[in-house]
């Protein structure tokens, strides 16, 4: 007969515990920047990040409001706008790829900037949208 004692020591336990943790990251590492939604794809390059960000920026009612202007303004002024568009790419302390987008459009009155952070796949990470309005 086997001693549960020997089985449930506390090294035995404390490897478990961190082999079932290093499980659950590698999955969710997994899942979050390789498993996309209908509708979505995996992004390959900065330009597509920006462009992703864009779509997003339209749908997301974050981004409209009475001082910071609707989000097809915002997208008029941002191709007008050289020098517009910028795009990190960073991996978390949990493995996941974000893409963080920063958009800035300049109109004759306002510099208007939204910064969103972008899963793998594209969808925006609520924690990471921002956006602000600065006098020209």
């Amino acid at each position: 007969m086997v001693d549960p004692a020997r089985i449930f020591r506390p090294g035995n336990v404390a490897l478990l515990v961190g082999v079932l943790l290093a499980v659950w990251i590698a999955q969710f590492a997994y899942r979050t920047n390789n498993v996309c939604s209908p509708g979505e794809h995996i992004l390959q390059s900065d330009t597509d990040a920006i462009r992703v960000a864009e779509n997003r920026l339209v749908k997301d009612p974050f981004f409209s409001s009475e001082k910071f202007g609707g989000a097809p303004e915002f997208l008029d002024a941002l191709h007008k706008t050289s020098n517009c568009c910028q795009v990190i790419r960073r991996r978390t302390f949990f493995f996941v790829i974000v893409w963080d987008v920063f958009l800035v459009a300049e109109t004759p009155t306002k510099r208007l900037i939204a910064l969103m952070g972008l899963s793998n796949c594209g969808a925006i990470f609520a924690e990471t949208k921002f956006k602000a309005i600065e006098p020209r």
